[in-house]
């Protein structure tokens, strides 16, 4: 049985009402005032390989936290209550969980706190805690290192492509959930209360 049951948050526990468009604009003119050619890829593409430098991974965690903050202050998010149903149940049975996720952690923090649920999780690592953001392992080896756990007792929920390689460079379980889909959640709660 898993020790540890780590989630993305954004389309996993709740979908945000964020305009991602809105953010890789914002993080696109970053790039243009600092005199960066970039491609036209994917946001989390496109702020990961902006964020070579202390400083600019700063400015672009602050773009990612003023529109998630927007988000909040309008209650503008959609909560899948069977999601923290199970993450409550997990934590019920003895278990750990925990949040890795590529929203800044002081959006997670207050939108748990409005929920009455920021003590469903022992661990919250937002995009700012880490050098590298998913794909890449860090917050997956991040949360594990902290609470004291080993890669096969871990298992990580999400629901994007960049959940899933970093779930694999880690080398712990994963579990790819649609956003708020029924039938997955009754699969991943059978997958966890074996």
């Amino acid at each position: 049985m898993y020790r540890l049951v780590i989630f993305d948050f954004d389309d996993t526990l709740l979908t945000l009402g964020v305009s991602w468009t809105a953010v890789k604009k914002d993080v696109l003119t970053l790039a243009k005032q600092e005199g960066i050619a970039v491609s036209d890829q994917h946001l989390v593409s496109l702020g990961n390989s902006l964020s070579n430098t202390p400083e600019r991974k700063k400015a672009i965690d602050e773009i990612y936290l003023r529109h998630e903050m927007g988000c909040v202050q309008k209650k503008a998010y959609t909560v899948f209550p069977d999601m923290f149903d199970l993450a409550k149940e997990i934590k019920a049975s003895g278990r750990m969980t925990a949040i890795a996720s590529g929203n800044h952690s002081s959006t997670i923090k207050r939108i748990l706190s409005d929920l009455d649920a920021l003590d469903s999780f022992d661990y919250i690592c937002g995009r700012e805690s880490v050098e590298n953001n998913k794909p890449a392992p860090d917050q997956l080896n991040m949360i594990m290192e902290r609470l004291g756990i080993d890669k096969q007792e871990a298992f990580f929920v999400g629901d994007s492509m960049n959940d899933e390689a970093a779930a694999k460079s880690a080398n712990i379980s994963y579990f790819k959930i649609r956003p708020g889909n029924k039938s997955d959640i009754i699969r991943l709660r059978k997958l966890l209360f074996i």
